[in-house]
């Protein structure tokens, strides 16, 4: 026997089928050597045939034929070819040809053949996957009494592919910092390192190499942070407090690396703005005992920032008695100081 390669007899009686073939006369036998198993139920032969050996540990595929026992000559009959994958591995170019007795009319099939002509049928059935079974049927008339021998042959690629899992990891860095910042203030700055691609990026380390303007809370001007090992579509977040060493603009930019040459850079910026404050007092330089002196106090805002919860306090001389204070001044207790709390002064503003 061929290898990859059976035929299968199929006759009117049980005799004639096995004509021919290595096996005694029975209505049913097992597998031994090229022989089918076949068996007669309710009128229809079915035979068994494991390929490409004898041996059914060895089984690639398992071809069924299933047919009536006897016919009326010259009257429809069908039969079915059965093809299955008994291996747990998918079967490519699974094809099956049947050759066809000079008096057997081919009338139909279900599938249609790929190809019919010559005596013979043939059917490429593609694909077989692990298990899976496809099923011709034909339908045909005898055109004499002599039988019927049709004979199907089969063939297979059973290939050896190999699986390599291709991935494409990129990476991605954000930073976020606040649009403005006081010059005394603590400002905050998020790095956000993704792997916008497949698969894992490896040993994947953000770095930070702070502007001259700018320094960490803890004195560094170069900081690291290890991400690790990132999935394709996951993100690790890092932040830290930083301030600012003077006002204006500041820009602060940061690169992350990994494994495989993958790099992504990141930047943003924070105006520094400071509140400076200055203060005007202009007093009568000579009065007449018991008249009122007058003291006028200017507080302005000169800087580029605003000045929140500004507190002016003014210390009255000795002596000093109906005392009065315009803008909300409030007197104290003792009569020594009045005070104006003004919410907050803006930027080049004066109260």
């Amino acid at each position: 026997m061929k290898k990859h390669i059976a035929k299968l007899i199929m006759g009117i009686m049980a005799a004639t089928l096995l004509a021919g073939c290595c096996c005694p006369q029975a209505e049913e036998v097992e597998v031994t050597g090229c022989c089918p198993k076949m068996a007669t139920q309710d009128g229809m032969v079915h035979t068994y045939l494991g390929l490409p050996t004898a041996d059914p540990e060895a089984y690639v595929v398992m071809l069924e034929r299933m047919y009536p026992e006897q016919v009326n000559l010259g009257k429809s009959f069908s039969y079915d070819i059965m093809v299955t994958n008994v291996t747990p591995c998918q079967l490519v170019d699974v094809t099956v040809v049947e050759t066809m007795a000079p008096n057997f009319r081919y009338a139909e099939a279900s599938p249609e053949p790929t190809k019919v002509g010559g005596g013979k049928a043939t059917w490429n059935l593609g694909e077989l996957g692990p298990n899976e079974s496809k099923t011709i049927t034909v339908t045909g008339s005898a055109a004499a009494v002599d039988g019927v021998m049709n004979c199907a042959t089969i063939s297979w690629v059973r290939e050896s592919c190999m699986a390599v899992k291709v991935i494409d990891p990129k990476l991605k860095l954000a930073m976020d910092m606040p649009e403005e910042s006081g010059l005394c203030d603590t400002i905050p700055v998020t790095l956000t390192v993704t792997n916008s691609g497949s698969g894992d990026a490896t040993n994947v380390v953000v770095t930070n190499d702070l502007p001259g303007k700018l320094m960490a809370l803890d004195g560094q001007d170069v900081l690291t942070f290890n991400a690790g090992t990132l999935a394709g579509g996951a993100s690790k977040e890092f932040t830290y407090s930083a301030k600012a060493k003077e006002t204006g603009k500041i820009a602060n930019s940061a690169v992350a690396v990994a494994d495989g040459d993958l790099e992504a850079k990141a930047s943003d910026s924070v105006t520094v703005r400071q509140a400076v404050l200055t203060l005007k007092k202009v007093v009568t330089q000579k009065q007449v005992i018991g008249r009122a002196i007058e003291c006028e106090i200017t507080a302005a805002n000169i800087g580029d920032a605003t000045a929140e919860n500004v507190v002016l306090v003014d210390t009255l001389p000795a002596g000093a008695v109906d005392v009065t204070a315009s803008n909300g001044g409030v007197l104290s207790d003792d009569g020594t100081t009045v005070t104006w709390n003004v919410p907050a002064m803006g930027p080049k503003t004066q109260t």
